[in-house]
């Protein structure tokens, strides 16, 4: 035996250095796609060179010290030391260290207790054997097995683990602590301590890894459960944060299009005043440049008629032919900004694919209409099914992209409606719809 050297400390070093490889193989398999420090690989080979050195101290503690405690103790420590590995690798919050280092002792407390159950059903006590064939010390090909069984697991728990996600927000620091906490807890506590009574009861034993493996699974699903609140409460504050922005563009374009109103009023005085100085073609030119900044957009609401404004403007400058036609019976019942955000999110979006198209085939259209039931917001513009402009997104901030949207649907929720998107030929179709019952709009 290679580790023969190391006497009565040689089995405890074979135990705690497969803890430790197969505790590598997780770790390198559920944390590849973190943020790396620089020199990963030289961290990541010397910190693993350390751990399995270490693995002899924590033998010659085992064995001296002997009972449940010392196994507790040393099992507290080797974990330590892969977080500290965590640490030295990987360039994250903390509380997305502990996070990840859940993910990996949750991983492998499922794929080790299933192994576990294999064997327990072929009738092997694992406290003795981790051999299908019986062999008190595991052969070349009991490891292999064992190995290829560990890697087939984790194939699996990975595909369940493989989406990139991060916690996003500062709430969620804490449970994720937490939970490391608890996982690191319950590995080295309840597990080690199930072991004792295993000893003394061969079904009690089998019995209790499935209930233990099925803990394991349920740590994965906290871990899941926390990173999908995390991103949801993150989309969330966005859309509130681009909600805010909205209201205070919609502002400080009210009391543009005010000051430009004023200021073409006064340019009209002026005009008459002077005319007799003037040609008539120097006159009507005068007169058609006031008039493409004099609003003379009345609908009788004063949100609508602010976004028509600005968007009339647009049209005329990006030469996109844009039509509205409004009945604004219902929307007073929504809030100014809440309206302005909507109206403003999908003609903005509109505008935006419409600028990808020749000039020729650009269209934007507005339709605000009821029929005693449903408000209906819909807007539509011609765009290019081939073209990346056919996702109606190609903002340049991408912490932003996508939240045009969202926000539509989250305002939309807010009043018991939804939106709808369809897509035919090469007419985009948004549609917001919402209820005129008392529930809702």
């Amino acid at each position: 035996m290679p580790l023969s050297f190391l006497g009565k400390y040689t089995y405890s070093t074979i135990v705690y250095g497969q803890e430790a490889i197969t505790l590598f193989l997780y770790f390198v398999a559920l944390t590849f796609y973190k943020k790396k420090r620089p020199y990963y690989v030289l961290r990541l080979l010397l910190g693993f060179a350390f751990i399995l050195l270490f693995s002899v101290v924590l033998a010659l503690i085992r064995t001296e010290m002997g009972g449940i405690y010392s196994r507790v103790t040393c099992s507290l420590l080797q974990q330590a030391a892969f977080i500290g590995l965590l640490f030295l690798c990987y360039d994250e919050h903390p509380a997305e260290i502990f996070l990840c280092f859940t993910g990996i002792v949750a991983a492998k407390g499922v794929s080790g207790k299933i192994f576990v159950l294999v064997l327990n059903l072929c009738g092997i006590d694992d406290l003795t054997s981790i051999s299908f064939f019986g062999n008190a010390s595991p052969l070349w090909y009991d490891w292999l097995i064992y190995w290829a069984i560990h890697a087939a697991l984790l194939s699996l728990i990975y595909i369940f683990l493989r989406r990139r996600e991060a916690l996003m927000d500062q709430k969620s620091f804490p449970r994720a602590i937490a939970l490391a906490i608890a996982a690191v807890l319950f590995q080295t506590i309840v597990g080690n301590f199930a072991r004792e009574f295993q000893q003394n009861d061969f079904a009690l034993g089998a019995i209790s890894n499935v209930l233990i493996g099925i803990i394991y699974g349920f740590l994965l699903l906290l871990r899941s459960g926390l990173l999908m609140q995390s991103r949801t409460s993150h989309e969330l504050e966005v859309t509130e944060r681009l909600l805010r922005e909205e209201k205070k563009h919609y502002e400080e374009m009210r009391s543009s299009i005010d000051a430009i109103n004023m200021k073409c009023h006064d340019l009209k005085h002026h005009l008459s005043g002077i005319e007799s100085k003037l040609t008539s073609a120097e006159i009507e030119e005068l007169r058609q440049a006031i008039e493409v900044y004099d609003s003379s957009i009345h609908t009788g609401n004063e949100i609508l008629d602010t976004i028509l404004y600005q968007k009339m403007l647009e049209s005329k400058q990006k030469e996109i032919p844009f039509k509205y036609l409004a009945d604004v019976a219902y929307l007073d019942r929504l809030k100014e900004e809440d309206l302005y955000a909507m109206l403003a999110n999908a003609l903005n979006n509109a505008f935006e694919a419409s600028l990808h198209l020749k000039k020729e085939e650009r269209m934007v259209s507005l339709h605000i209409g009821n029929d005693g039931k449903t408000l209906t917001i819909e807007v539509g513009n011609a765009f290019d099914p081939a073209s990346s402009a056919s996702t109606q997104s190609n903002k340049t901030d991408a912490h932003y992209h996508g939240y045009g949207i969202r926000s539509m649907e989250y305002l939309a929720k807010r009043y018991r409606g939804q939106v709808r998107i369809s897509r035919v030929a090469n007419l985009f179709r948004l549609e917001i719809l919402l209820p005129l019952s008392k529930e809702g709009a």
